[in-house]
């Protein structure tokens, strides 16, 4: 449960709320005349604080842990948001933002409280909390069909299992493992999800895959939206449209046999870019392309230890690394969908 200690409680929020608000009472006291005091150390020493917390290094199950007590939308870049809010809507009202930061302080003493209250009890537990389903050197690569990745029918189903037949078996090529060893643990409702069991390396393998590609869709996507901007200038040249396009195009194809490279080489070095393994890795980063590319994702779930071994911290690395990406990825889709929807108008 380290990580909640991290997460909640270490970063000393409420004792920076606590000072900054000390302050603007201050200036909201002042009598005519008098020079308020900066907060310029204050405001720094708060956002670095809320800033440095990042859930999304956490896996999805200490995730879905922290959630069941925490708002996590007032911690990292959120939080940042909400402080900068309160100082653009009251900059002439000191105690207008008294009165909001003590809110957000009140939240923040809350979870505290709950996080100190859950590490009270699972303290004199002598073992290490962990998910039963997970075996000891295992991750559980959790692979989402959703948008237009989505399993409508059974068509769909096959498909896609077969697609992910051959990255989960490429990747095992690349590591050393067998699809044997990669256990399906269920699927779940709603958007489909598959939870597959399998060694450290072969999820970090595909998380590796995975954050490269995402890297290359983000681009994409700001290329696109380029090109939307350019169509709204309705030039009477052309030209510069179509060589983004194909600039868009040609990316892809590229980056492809680059990324699966790359992948071999981060991984295990030993395997050659050619023959079995390197078309084999070629083909998965082929495929795991165009699912993440039509809207579907991966994350994974990892045992909750007291000490994590290195292979875990590699592969929690990694998707935290991913879901970042898919954080900006899913604001551009937005600003791209409006864009294209404002030109058909």
């Amino acid at each position: 449960m380290e990580f909640v200690s991290k997460t909640v409680i270490e970063p000393g929020v409420p004792s920076r709320f606590k000072q900054l608000i000390d302050v603007l009472q201050q200036n909201a006291r002042m009598q005519p005349g008098q020079q308020p005091q900066a907060i310029t150390q204050q405001k720094a020493d708060l956002i670095g604080a809320i800033k440095a917390i990042q859930p999304q290094q956490l896996t999805l199950n200490e995730r879905r842990l922290l959630t069941t007590f925490i708002d996590t939308g007032v911690m990292g870049d959120p939080g940042v948001e909400s402080i900068n809010r309160v100082f653009a809507d009251h900059n002439l009202d000191p105690m207008g933002a008294v009165n909001a930061f003590t809110k957000l302080k009140e939240k923040y003493d809350l979870l505290i409280s709950a996080a100190s209250e859950t590490l009270k009890v699972l303290k004199p537990i002598d073992v290490a909390v962990v998910e039963t389903d997970i075996e000891e050197g295992r991750a559980v690569l959790q692979i989402t069909f959703k948008d237009r990745a989505s399993i409508a029918n059974v068509t769909d189903w096959h498909d896609l299992s077969e697609d992910w037949y051959h990255i989960i078996r490429s990747f095992g090529l690349l590591t050393d493992t067998t699809t044997d060893q990669a256990k399906v643990l269920s699927f779940q409702q709603g958007s489909v999800i598959a939870e597959i069991a399998g060694a450290y390396l072969v999820v970090k393998a595909i998380g590796s895959a995975a954050e490269k590609i995402l890297t290359v869709i983000e681009r994409l996507l700001e290329l696109r939206k380029s090109i939307q901007k350019i169509k709204q200038l309705d030039l009477t040249n052309k030209q510069i449209e179509k060589d983004l396009e194909k600039e868009e195009s040609a990316s892809k194809e590229n980056k492809v046999s680059q990324i699966a490279q790359q992948v071999i080489s981060e991984i295990n070095s030993a395997k050659t870019t050619d023959g079995e393994v390197g078309n084999a890795v070629k083909m998965a980063v082929e495929k795991l392309f165009v699912f993440l590319d039509k809207g579907g994702t991966v994350d994974c779930r990892l045992r909750l230890m007291k000490q994590e071994p290195e292979p875990a911290k590699q592969v929690r690395e990694v998707y935290g690394k991913i879901r970042t990406l898919e954080t900006r990825i899913d604001e551009l889709k937005l600003l791209t969908d409006r864009q294209d929807k404002k030109q058909t108008q």
